[in-house]
C-alpha cells in the first residue's frame, strides 16, 4: 500500500509539472519557421493558437470555460478518437445528473462530437478532480496531518485517471515555434513547438476567424 501510494503522489506531480511546463511559462514572441507562409491567413492561424493558450491558462487557474468557442469549435471533418470520445461521454454521464446544460453531450452522436465538446469536458472533469484535492488538502491541514492512503486513493477516477492540481501562478502562453502551417480552402494544419511537446493543430475556418478543431500529439521532449 505504502507503494501505491507513492505512486499516487508521484503521478500528481508529474501531471501538475507537465501541465504547468506546456502553458504557464513567461510570454514571448511566437516565432515562425521557413515553413509557415508570410500571409495574412497564416498569421491569423498563429495568433488563435496563442489565444487559445491564453484562454486555457486563465481557465487553468478559474475553470472559466466560457471563452473556449472563441477558439475551439466542433466539426464534423475532424474525427476524435475512439477514447476521446469515451471520456466525454463518462464526464458528461457524471456532469449531467447536476448540470443539464451538459446533458446533451450523452446523447449526442460520436460522429457529431468535436474538440469543443472534448476541451469542455476535460476541464469539468480538471476542476472535480482540483476541488477535491484542495478539499482533502484542507481538512488534513486543519487537522495537522498528511493525506490518508484511502484520502489519495480517493483522487483515482473509475478509469484509473488522476486529475493534476489547479494551476498557479501568473497565466501566461509560452513561446511558440511554428515549423510549417498548410492550408487547403477552409481548413488547415499547423505544426509547432509549445515548450515539451509537438503538436499537429487542425483549424477550421468559419465566418472569416479560425478555431482549433483537434489536435494531435507528435513527439514529446524535454
Amino acid at each position: 500500500m505504502k507503494k501505491k501510494a507513492s505512486v499516487i503522489a508521484i503521478s500528481i506531480t508529474l501531471m501538475a509539472i507537465i501541465i504547468t511546463s506546456v502553458v504557464f511559462t513567461k510570454p514571448e514572441t511566437t516565432k515562425a519557421s521557413l515553413g509557415v507562409p508570410d500571409t495574412a491567413e497564416a498569421r491569423q492561424i498563429q495568433e488563435t493558437v496563442r489565444r487559445a493558450y491564453k484562454i486555457e491558462a486563465i481557465a487553468a487557474r478559474t475553470f472559466d470555460t466560457s471563452q473556449f468557442a472563441l477558439v475551439f469549435t466542433n466539426d464534423p471533418a475532424v474525427k476524435l478518437e475512439p477514447s476521446t470520445i469515451e471520456f466525454i461521454r463518462e464526464v458528461a454521464k457524471d456532469v449531467s445528473r447536476t448540470d443539464s446544460k451538459l446533458e446533451y453531450l450523452t446523447s449526442k452522436a460520436d460522429d457529431r462530437l468535436g474538440y469543443l465538446d472534448y476541451k469542455l469536458a476535460y476541464y469539468i472533469w480538471w476542476k472535480a478532480g482540483a476541488e477535491k484535492i484542495e478539499m482533502l488538502q484542507a481538512v488534513a491541514k486543519e487537522e495537522q496531518r498528511e493525506l490518508t492512503q484511502a484520502e489519495k486513493q480517493s483522487l483515482i477516477d473509475t478509469s484509473g485517471r488522476i486529475a493534476p492540481p489547479r494551476a498557479q501562478g501568473e497565466a501566461s502562453v509560452p513561446k511558440l515555434k511554428f515549423w510549417s502551417i498548410e492550408i487547403k480552402e477552409h481548413m488547415a494544419l499547423a505544426v509547432y513547438d509549445d515548450g515539451p511537446r509537438t503538436i499537429e493543430m487542425t483549424l477550421v475556418k468559419k465566418g472569416g476567424q479560425w478555431y482549433l478543431a483537434g489536435g494531435k500529439l507528435l513527439d514529446l521532449h524535454p
